[in-house]
């Protein structure tokens, strides 16, 4: 049927079955029919050759062979698609559709010819199939995805407006893209599901903007954007397989499913804002990659098990929070860029293998009573740096690199927090706001000159093993409390210094070694070992355990300090020497004395103003020393020689003494022994 240009041909007979045969339409005209133009069998083929316009056209049949060729420029005004159709669509050619159809369940449209354009004036209802088995252009209108399928075979670019009105899929072929120009994509209150390993290139967002908005991606390798503007509650993104999302723009709050071994990435940088969450949920097992930087102002839940986090950084702002519900790896970089807080629950473990947590100035909050099994450091680098234990929590590894402020360093607000391995390499504050609150530390490793300080109101610090390298290494503790499981050998000057209101519990023993000293203060509770090293009292200091004198060593004590000592058994000197100096006052009780308990025995007392309290001789000695010297010097702060030919006495008092066997009394010049009470 030819119908010249601008020229129509009105049909009012009965509807045209083409039947197993081709009608070709051409001459550039109208052909107005009144009833269908009918594809009736599936080798019917209707040719559109030139002409302009056909009124009506049906395919209520699955069409095979058969199929509408559009070899030019056509519009059809009617279509009518209630079977299977076929469209060849010439290469650079359009038809245009200007009424709205549908594409039934079960039933489809095929677009078999190469890089022509479809054009909807109206829109196109999808509850079958829409299959590009070639390159083309959907152009104008709006496609309905109605419970259909859209299924791309080549690359094509859709400018036509997609709405979800019910589940729907997009399937694109691994290597074949869909470019999709037109408005925002809302998935509504339904479940979209994209599959096929190609790339769906949206301009503007797939956007989940309904509570029940679900997003599934199966098998889809790329999504340009996606927008998260809703309160997620039953809706979700599901990552079936393996997929990339390059823009997630994450307004709302999310619920995030990456089934077992299955990666998300992401490409660019994304938030969750302020009082915003992603939660993971599901099975577990997933992973989201991120190539640049998750920024979390809001919350980031681990709502099921075994979720890895993986590559780019996690930047923690002020007031968000890492909830742990689950084990989960962080293989990403954590930032700090404000006050933030982590929860681990009991019984989970949160490993963590990225770079170094640096508090800087900032406060990080642990939560919870579960573990963080961390490969780097949490590093309080700043004096503001301030590490908040708010939960029986278990930490790995924290570093101090930088001298704690007032009121900064680590504060206990739980019962029984832990730490594997604490390392000091500048001075750390540690408080507790209740008294009878722990911080348990399994090594605690000085390396470096560093400073314990607490704020007088009690806690303990309870440390399995004390580690001090080297001679450097020397750690004072001031106003806190402190007890050491494990034996403590001092082998350098000032390996350990209490100062201010310092209670030290000292389990398993200090062990004074050669060259070894350290100076007390406070209370200590320890059995103590002199082993030729120095104990320098340099204020009033008691000591609840027993001293045991293993080879010459000296005790200092500071001039007006007394050092009380509250063993349960005798300093015995045993067949050695010890001195004691300073000035200061030994006292003890006279069940547990100062003891000359052998022969050979050497007790050197030197300093104006030493005081022994008790002292006595065994009856089974025949030949033990009492030497009195004027001035004598050490390793420990102010024990200086004097001067000996200042013409002072230097006055030596022992109170009481107990003289059971027989002694040597040596006195050098310009000395003078008190004995206060008769013997």
């Amino acid at each position: 049927i030819d119908v010249t240009t601008s020229k129509t041909l009105t049909y009012l007979g009965a509807a045209i079955s083409i039947g197993a045969n081709t009608i070709t339409l051409s001459g550039g005209g109208t052909f107005s029919n009144v009833n269908n133009l009918v594809l009736s069998d599936p080798a019917s083929t209707l040719k559109l050759d030139g002409i302009s316009t056909v009124a009506n056209v049906s395919v209520p049949v699955a069409l095979s062979t058969g199929k509408l060729d559009v070899d030019q420029n056509s519009v059809i005004q009617s279509f009518l698609n209630s079977g299977s159709s076929r469209v060849d669509i010439l290469t650079g050619k359009n038809l245009s559709v200007t009424n709205g159809f549908e594409i039934p369940q079960n039933k489809s449209m095929e677009l078999i010819g190469a890089d022509g354009t479809l054009t909807l004036s109206d829109n196109l209802t999808l509850a079958g199939t829409l299959k590009f088995a070639v390159s083309g252009v959907l152009n104008s209108g709006t496609i309905y995805l109605n419970g259909g399928i859209l299924d791309i075979e080549e690359n094509i670019t859709i400018s036509s407006n997609l709405v979800h009105s019910a589940d729907s899929s997009i399937d694109i072929l691994t290597g074949k893209s869909i470019k999709y120009t037109g408005q925002e994509f809302n998935v509504e209150g339904f479940e979209l599901t994209l599959t096929g390993g190609g790339i769906f290139s949206n301009t503007e967002n797939l956007t989940l903007n309904d509570p029940a908005s679900s997003l599934k991606l199966d098998g889809i390798s790329e999504l340009k954007n996606v927008s998260i503007p809703a309160e997620l509650t039953s809706g979700k993104l599901e990552i079936a397989e393996n997929s990339t999302i390059d823009v997630l723009t994450h307004s709302g709050s999310s619920r995030l499913d990456i089934n077992n071994t299955k990666v998300l990435t992401v490409s660019n940088v994304f938030e969750i804002p302020d009082n915003k969450s992603m939660e993971l949920v599901g099975t577990g097992g997933g992973i989201l990659s991120l190539t640049e930087t998750l920024k979390l102002t809001g919350t980031l839940q681990f709502s099921a098990p075994d979720y890895s986090l993986k590559n780019g950084e996690l930047e923690l702002n002020n007031e968000s929070l890492l909830d742990v519900d689950y084990h989960t790896i962080i293989d990403s970089d954590i930032v700090l860029l404000g006050n933030t807080t982590v929860d681990v629950v009991q019984g989970v473990s949160l490993e963590y293998r990225g770079n170094a947590i640096d508090l800087l100035n900032y406060q990080l909050t642990f939560l919870g009573s579960g573990t963080f099994l961390n490969t780097n450091a949490i590093l309080l680098s700043n004096s503001g740096s301030l590490l908040i234990l708010a939960g029986d929590i278990t930490i790995v590894l924290i570093e101090v690199t930088g001298n704690s402020a007032a009121g900064k360093g680590i504060r206990g607000k739980s019962a029984g927090a832990s730490v594997t391995n604490l390392n000091l390499l500048a001075d750390m504050g540690l408080t507790f706001i209740d008294d009878a609150y722990v911080l348990n530390v399994e090594n605690l490793n000085v390396n470096s000159p560093a400073q314990l300080t607490g704020d007088g109101n009690g806690g303990w610090l309870k440390v399995q093993v004390l580690g001090q390298a080297t001679a450097n290494d020397v750690l004072t503790m001031h106003d806190i409390n402190v007890s050491v499981e494990d034996e403590i050998d001092i082998d350098f000057e000032g390996q350990i210094v209490m100062t201010g209101n310092t209670i030290f519990d000292s389990i398993g023993g200090l062990t004074f070694n050669l060259n070894g000293a350290m100076n007390f203060n406070g209370t200590v509770t320890a059995n103590i070992n002199l082993n030729q090293g120095v104990m320098c009292i340099t204020d009033n200091t008691t000591l609840i355990g027993n001293i045991r004198h293993r080879a010459d060593s000296l005790i200092f004590i500071a001039p007006e300090a007394v050092l009380n000592y509250q063993g349960t058994n005798p300093l015995n000197v045993n067949n050695m020497t010890l001195a004691i100096q300073g000035g200061g006052r030994f006292s003890s009780w006279d069940n547990n004395s100062l003891t000359m308990n052998e022969d050979d025995g050497r007790l050197i007392l030197a300093d104006n103003a030493t005081t022994l309290s008790h002292l006595a001789f065994g009856a089974i000695v025949t030949n033990a020393v009492l030497e009195i010297e004027k001035n004598q010097d050490s390793i420990c702060s102010g024990d200086d020689v004097g001067n000996d030919s200042d013409g002072k006495l230097s006055k030596i008092l022992v109170e009481n003494l107990v003289h059971a066997g027989n002694s040597n009394l040596q006195l050098s010049d310009k000395t003078e022994l008190s004995i206060r009470n008769s013997f």
